[in-house]
Parts: C-alpha cells; structure tokens; sequence
C-alpha cells in the first residue's frame, strides 16, 4: 500500500487509466447479452477517464472535501470523491481545461442512463423488438460516449495519455462492431426516411452518428426541432441570415457542433453576432433595464445568455430551446424551462435557495 510520502500520483493515475479500459472493453463484449451492465460499466470506464485527466493536475482534486485530503486515507478509499459532473466543473474552474459542452452533455447523458438502469428492475422478460431497441439505445449511447472521449485523448489530453495509444486505437477497432449495428439500423430506415423527404420535411446529416438521418422540424422562428432517426440525438438547429450587409446567406448549423467562426460566403463573424441575431425581444435600454429579468441556461450553465425569440426562448450558448421561463424564487434570475414550485427554499441551477442559505 502507497504510505505518506511514498505516495505515487503517477501510479495512481496508470491505476485509474487501467481499470477505465478494463471497464470499457467489459462493456464492449456484454451490450448484446446485457445492455443493463454494458450502460453502467461504460459510464463507470468514463468516469475513471475523467478522474485521471483531473489527477493529472493534482491528486487531491479527486476529494470532495480538500480540507480532508490526505494521501494515506486516499489510497485507501477513506474518502469521498466527487461526482463525475464536479470532476467537468473542476476541470473548467482549476484546470482551465474545460469539457466541450457536446461531451460534457453526453458524458450526463450515459451517467443518468446508468442511474435509471441501476434502480430499474432488471430480469423481466421483454418482446424481441423492445430488447432489440434496448440495444440499439446502448450502442447508438456508446458511439457519441467514445466518439467524444476518443476526441479528448487523441486531442488536448493527448500528452496525458501517449502511453495508451495502443489501447486507445484497440478500443477504436471493436467500436467498428457498433458501427455496424448502426450500418444496419441506418439501412433499415430507408423508406422511412423517404417518406419524410416524399412529405417535404428536411432530412439532414447527423454530425453525432454522421448519417443523413436527422430530421428537422420548425418549431418557432430561426429555431427548428432536430431528431436522429439512427442514433436518437436530439437538439436544436438553427438557420439565420449572416450579418454581412450584401451577403444574407444563409448560415445554418445544429447545438450538437454549433455555429461556424466565420461566414462561409463573405467572411464575416459569425459568433459574435448570434446574440443579436437570435433576439427578437425588446432591446434593453437604461429606461427599462429594472424590468428586464436576466435569464440563465441549466443546461449549459450559461449566464444570462438566453434571449427572448418569437414564441419562445433560446440559449445563444447551447442553442437548447423552450417556450417556458421561470424566475427563481430566491435569487430572482430566469431560467431556461422553468424552476421548481419550491425554488424560494431549494433554489435553481445557479444558487442553492434559502436552503443553501440557513446550511451556511
């Protein structure tokens, strides 16, 4: 056992890696025998990865409490870690190296995935076509999870990871197996598809599975509803008119990779003007600046970055939509879809409520 001052971060680290590609190709080799233990030993191989991208900075950032930390009660599972959505906050607000909001929202995704299997009852019989989808759900869930962890440690964590490369690119090859099954999925769906496109609905590629398999249906404004009919992403898609004064073309992306830098016709920035571009509320003026509720997203932590937009509301971050705001009952800030009846007391996405208040 790793004792005071012959603690090792760097075998700790190896340690957690490890036991992450032991996790992830368990789940590999079981998503047709039991998609309930594939879903939660790939979010448990994520959430190890995670781990040991944060213990690359410091091993006592893995400690719920940092007042606690100490490497003889670490190394002996006396202490709390935290929660893989903490490990993304601390990775953005100590370690500058912030998870792209696509990943950080999939890496949720498969952790409340795996909560739901978990506290399901497991063992009752199913017809062949749900037990099919059910397998379906898992691989279609485990293509975007690798994709985006795949992205991370070939990419920016690359340094961290050089010495995996061979697990990593063995990883890649059995994910082929998955790709296949969705080959399989995609091919099945061609009269559907087709009877979309006959009906005059849009049918465009998925940036998430990568076939031509989403489908996009206006909802209010610039905004339209995106659904992959192959991998069940879900999201927004968006369609604006550039903001260069001769130019007018049309500059349309999804919330799953977001908008361009640049115009692809005249060149002009795209990012910056988004805002702008979305918002079709009354503009905020020094007169009535007092009535104006600013409006936060929960689902991207965005601050006051959601905007009015005809029928609607819209996050000009994460582009996720809703026609419905509350006001939080204790910090007196909108959020995106609504706050809890009990607000005043639990608080919202952005303050921990009169709770949070009287634990203080």
């Amino acid at each position: 056992m790793l004792q005071g001052q012959n603690f090792d971060s760097d075998l700790v680290f190896r340690s957690l890696v490890e036991s992450g590609f032991e996790f992830l190709i368990k789940s590999l080799n079981e998503f047709e025998a039991s998609p309930k233990f594939s879903t939660v030993h790939f979010a448990a191989a994520l959430e190890l990865f995670l781990k040991a991208r944060l213990m690359k900075e410091h091993w006592s950032l893995l400690v719920e409490r940092l007042d606690k930390a100490n490497p003889d009660a670490f190394v002996q599972g006396q202490l709390k870690t935290i929660t893989p959505n903490a490990v993304m906050e601390r990775l953005n607000s100590i370690c500058a190296d912030p998870i792209p909001e696509a990943a950080r929202k999939t890496f949720q995704e498969i952790a409340q995935h795996r909560n739901r299997m978990v506290h399901f009852v497991h063992g009752v019989a199913k017809p062949p076509e749900l037990a099919q989808k059910e397998i379906d759900d898992v691989v279609a869930e485990q293509c975007k999870g690798w994709m985006h962890l795949h992205q991370l440690l070939v990419g920016g964590w690359a340094p961290h990871f050089v010495d995996f490369e061979v697990k990593i690119a063995d990883v890649e090859t059995m994910m082929q197996r998955h790709r296949g099954y969705l080959d399989a999925k995609f091919g099945s769906l061609a009269e559907t598809i087709k009877k979309h496109l006959d009906a005059g609905q849009s049918v465009r590629s998925c940036h998430s599975c990568g076939y031509q398999a989403l489908l996009v249906e206006p909802v209010s404004g610039a905004i339209s509803a995106a659904s992959c009919l192959v991998c069940w992403y879900t999201g927004s898609f968006v369609s604006v008119d550039c903001p260069g004064e001769r130019c007018h073309q049309q500059i349309e992306f999804d919330s799953y990779v977001g908008p361009p830098t640049h115009c692809p016709s005249c060149g002009a920035t795209i990012m910056e003007w988004i805002s702008e571009g979305l918002d079709t509320g009354d503009p905020v003026t020094p007169d009535n600046y007092f009535d104006h509720t600013p409006i936060n997203c929960p689902h991207c932590n965005g601050y006051h970055s959601v905007v009015e937009h005809h029928d609607g509301y819209v996050c000009t971050e994460c582009f996720e939509y809703s026609e419905e705001v509350g006001t939080c009952g204790w910090c007196s800030e909108g959020q995106l879809g609504g706050v809890s009846e009990m607000s005043h007391y639990n608080g919202c996405a952005f303050c921990d409520g009169r709770a949070g208040w009287d634990r203080d």
